[in-house]
């Protein structure tokens, strides 16, 4: 029967979750707020777009469709055409940015498997040093991991036991 605890180092696990969780959900917020804001653009331009369309609606049932376009008439199709061109550079924005922030949430939580990788890897690799000097029986050189390193209790159980073998 396999164990199914996934949680041996509660402390340990539980801490590079949350340094994982907290990237993710602060590059979430960013999202969310650009997204909105972008969002908001496209639904003014929508609400105008709506007016235009219904000043269109009464103007082709007018009598002054049926004679020359006057100042007012042009100058509400430039309008429309204006309110189209920018909704369709905000969809543009919103394609764009979400392209990129994906590559960036890529990057960061690459960056953060380094970071995290490399507080594990680098002490998990003295210490497999160190019990190979042990079985060597040969003596440990004076050593000390970094700060930030993860498994200190570990390394220095193995110094103690280390000391007491010599």
């Amino acid at each position: 029967m396999q164990r199914k605890n996934y949680l041996i180092n509660k402390s340990f696990q539980l801490r590079y979750l949350g340094y994982v969780l907290s990237l993710l959900a602060t590059l979430f917020l960013v999202y969310v707020m650009v997204m909105a804001t972008l969002i908001g653009r496209m639904r003014e331009a929508n609400e105008k777009l709506l007016e235009l369309g219904t000043f269109n609606e009464r103007l082709l049932g007018s009598a002054e469709m049926r004679q020359e376009p006057t100042e007012e008439i042009s100058g509400k199709f430039k309008e429309l055409r204006l309110l189209v061109q920018r909704n369709t550079e905000t969809i543009q924005a919103i394609n764009l940015f979400s392209a990129l922030f994906m590559l960036f949430l890529a990057f960061a939580v690459v960056m953060v498997g380094l970071v995290v990788t490399h507080r594990i890897a680098g002490p998990l690799h003295v210490l497999r040093l160190m019990l190979e000097k042990l079985r060597d029986g040969e003596e440990l050189p004076a050593r000390s991991l970094r700060h930030h390193d993860e498994f200190q209790d570990l390394f220095e159980l193995v110094r103690q036991l280390a000391r007491k073998k010599h």
